[in-house]
């Protein structure tokens, strides 16, 4: 089970886009206007791997993340304010 400290993603490190092409794996964030991740998209090999975009409840707490893995499985995880998983959801393949 994910724990608190698991979600959301948290980025190590900002890299140029030059240096993402020189990788075989990497990741895309964006933020919003608070700070908060609001999307990660793992990239292997120049192609996407999987990706989550993450939301938030007016009080700024991780309530909801959409997770789209390898498998084109779509995953609804849904959290507490603590940042506990309440639930988890999943839609398509496999």
């Amino acid at each position: 089970m994910k724990q608190k400290s698991d979600f959301p993603l948290r980025p190590v490190r900002q890299i140029s886009a030059e240096d993402a092409k020189r990788l075989s794996a990497y990741g895309v964030a964006y933020y919003d206007k608070s700070g908060r991740i609001i999307s990660y998209t793992k990239f292997l090999n120049g192609k996407e791997y999987w990706a989550s975009k993450y939301y938030y409840n007016p009080q700024g707490y991780l309530e909801k993340e959409e997770f789209l893995s390898p498998e084109k499985e779509i995953i609804y995880l849904y959290y507490d304010s603590s940042g506990n998983l309440l639930k988890e959801i999943k839609e398509g393949a496999p």
